[in-house]
């Protein structure tokens, strides 16, 4: 892949960053992305193991994220130092896994097809744009892949080492600190250091000793970055936890059982939360307690829940944060495009993991990848999510999607006509399902 081609695409990244700024500048910052700004402020002024504002309900990784832009010698306000630090290491994250994916990724278009997915994605840049943990959350996803590639490799050596688990372990560690939700980064980091080693052709014994090995490194790393989150829990709640020490997920589900998505609606002086009432709860009895008991007494109805939670959740409906006009005019065009990629996207995923199953099951990369995307929707499944939770399968289904077009463009597919049609058919009831749940709104 030539220079010319990625300073072409880094000039796109730019400029759709840019342009969601600049949009977002139209309008006064609120509720979680005001919020954060504050934190990191007072952070700055308190220092690190303080006790702020919603302490118990905030980790303290992207306050301390911000409170590090706030010393940042330059003459720009505190929300464009934020979004220009974001922007540069997303940048350089898929930089690094363009760089390592070489030995995975052998044919230059491939290459092309991943570095366009990375920097054209639209999502991402709209995220580096904002001062809220998805982007943040998204830059380590991307280097935790380019190090477990490197891992592939020395897997595919006989060659052992604990400094890159260690490594990922501090990378899932400060992405569980930035976001307490990115413990489905944690577990399939585990995944990817347990299972893989055990596909190997040396013996037992050793198979099983890399594995453990590269288990203790892992904790050993993650156990470093998480420790000043435990400390300040420790110091200002007396619990030893690495996650909020109020009870939010508790919370987050009693939510979800009456409702499928929210959204934060500003387009008037005061902020309304726009919940989507859920149709499988009515004539159900939900007690003020109820977190998984009310999925036991209904099950049908609660499996449905459980879809319907993680539909909503990839359904980019309302595309942005803080919505400030129901009806606008890209809705239609934008959930049209969501359900193409989404249907497509993990359809290829899925296809490419299953033509090479047996490579896959000794992959990191594979299990890593995989196992993030289900267990990020595992954990929304049970609360009420907003569409921003849904980051990483919509950034990894559109590289997907990318890599499809890449590969079209470069020879025919062998596809069947059936599939074709199902994947047509699929994105359509996409769209329609999606364009109806704004029915379900609330305010």
């Amino acid at each position: 892949m030539g220079p010319r081609f990625y300073a072409l695409l880094t000039a796109v990244f730019v400029a759709l960053t840019t342009a969601f700024f600049l949009r977002s500048r139209l309008f006064a910052a609120c509720c979680d992305a005001s919020g954060y700004l504050v934190l990191g402020q007072t952070m700055w002024t308190k220092g690190l193991f303080a006790k702020l504002v919603l302490s118990d309900l905030r980790t303290i990784g992207y306050p301390a994220f911000i409170a590090f832009t706030v010393w940042l010698p330059l003459p720009l306000s505190l929300d464009l130092k934020v979004v220009v630090l974001q922007s540069f290491l997303y940048w350089a994250s898929a930089t690094a896994l363009v760089a390592s994916s070489r030995p995975l990724l052998s044919d230059r278009p491939s290459r092309r097809a991943l570095a366009v997915g990375l920097l054209g994605n639209p999502l991402a840049a709209m995220y580096c744009a904002d001062t809220m943990t998805e982007s943040l959350s998204l830059t380590i996803f991307l280097a935790c892949v380019a190090l477990l590639l490197r891992v592939r490799e020395k897997l595919a050596l006989h060659r052992r080492g604990c400094g890159l688990p260690f490594g990922l372990g501090i990378l899932v560690g400060l992405a569980l600190v930035v976001r307490p939700a990115n413990l489905a980064f944690v577990i399939a980091a585990f995944l990817a250091m347990a299972i893989p080693p055990l596909w190997g052709t040396e013996t037992l014994k050793r198979r099983l000793l890399q594995s453990a090995s590269s288990l203790i490194a892992l904790s050993a790393g993650l156990y470093l970055a998480v420790s000043p989150q435990v400390a300040v829990n420790l110091k200002h709640f007396d619990k030893a936890t690495p996650l909020p020490a109020a009870s939010l997920g508790t919370l987050q589900m009693r939510e979800g059982i009456r409702h499928l998505k929210y959204a934060t609606f500003v387009g008037t002086p005061k902020v309304q939360q726009v919940r989507y009432a859920s149709p499988f709860a009515r004539g159900t009895e939900v007690l003020p307690a109820d977190t998984f008991g009310w999925y036991l007494r209904y099950p049908g109805r609660g499996l449905l829940t459980i879809a319907g939670h993680i539909f909503a959740t990839i359904a980019l409906d309302p595309l942005f944060t803080y919505v400030r006009d129901l009806e606008p005019w890209y809705r239609i065009p934008v959930v049209s495009i969501d359900a193409v990629v989404i249907v497509f996207g993990f359809g290829w995923l899925v296809r490419g993991l299953w033509r090479r199953r047996r490579q896959a099951a000794g992959c990191p990369v594979a299990w890593f990848l995989l196992g993030s995307m289900v267990l990020s929707l595992g954990i929304v499944a049970f609360a009420i999510p907003e569409s921003r939770f849904g980051f990483l399968t919509n950034s990894v289904c559109f590289a997907s999607v990318c890599g499809a077009a890449a590969r079209a463009i470069a020879g025919p597919i062998k596809l069947r006509l059936a599939w074709m049609v199902a994947g047509i058919a699929g994105s359509a009831a996409f769209s329609l399902l999606a364009l109806g749940l704004r029915r379900l709104a609330n305010i």
